[in-house]
């Protein structure tokens, strides 16, 4: 089952892995966060 869940720094090192290697546009998704260093993404918020 798939359920949605409030991002938390308790599953920040998951979501990190996650979001750094989806491609910048994958099939319409754009993300801003390719790439990005693990210290970059546990001090910034989300780019839009």
């Amino acid at each position: 089952m798939l359920y949605c869940k409030e991002a938390n720094f308790a599953d920040m090192e998951k979501e990190y892995l996650f979001v750094r290697d989806i491609p910048a546009d994958e099939n319409g998704f754009t993300n801003a966060w390719t790439g990005v260093s693990r210290e970059d993404f546990a001090q910034k918020p989300c780019l839009r």
